[in-house]
């Protein structure tokens, strides 16, 4: 959200402190290979193990984890898988994919930095927060939503779920969460 305030000048005051960093190794790991542990400890991160496995670098204002898509099943089971090209582990987890798949990038000083659409990020957001377990996360998510939902394109949305093979419990979800924003479901030609 912070990138979606900055781009297309949106309000929106929320705060986090969490970074979630998708990952998706589409070269040989001979070209690609960097110590990302190493790399975030040097800028001052410390590495730490959730119960389940899952490797975080916390740095004073923030905590940094890789994601990635799951593969096969949509389950709520998440698993943690190694990246050892890069050191580091990720939280496998449903739908990340049209993250990484609809993308714009940024500069940012001297570094190029790859977000979704807000189109792909309102479609995971819609799908995810009716999936919360915590109340106050599932409203985060929808202020998101409700957030973007003004600077939506209706064809690249359209794109974006035409991505995807959802099931009639994830388009529930879906519809769910768009009466909740009173965000008009039709326009995601579902």
């Amino acid at each position: 959200m912070f990138f979606y305030r900055a781009i297309h000048h949106i309000p929106f005051a929320l705060y986090t402190t969490d970074i979630d960093m998708a990952v998706q190794v589409a070269y040989p790991k001979k070209f690609l290979e960097a110590d990302l542990e190493k790399v975030l400890q040097e800028i001052g991160a410390i590495s730490d193990f959730s119960s389940d496995g899952l490797q975080r670098f916390i740095i004073p204002e923030f905590r940094i984890e890789f994601i990635a898509q799951n593969k096969g099943s949509r389950t709520k089971e998440t698993s943690i898988v190694p990246v050892p090209e890069w050191n580091i582990n990720a939280q496998q987890l449903p739908f990340i994919r049209m993250l990484l798949d609809f993308t714009e990038t940024m500069t940012i000083d001297d570094f190029y930095v790859r977000i979704p659409v807000p189109e792909a990020f309102f479609v995971h957001k819609l799908i995810i927060a009716n999936r919360r377990r915590d109340s106050s996360k599932k409203a985060k998510d929808l202020d998101q939503c409700r957030t973007l939902s003004g600077i939506l394109g209706d064809e690249k949305l359209q794109q974006v779920i035409k991505s995807e093979k959802f099931g009639p419990r994830t388009k529930k979800l879906i519809q769910r969460s768009c009466e909740s924003i009173d965000f008009l479901f039709h326009r995601l030609g579902i």
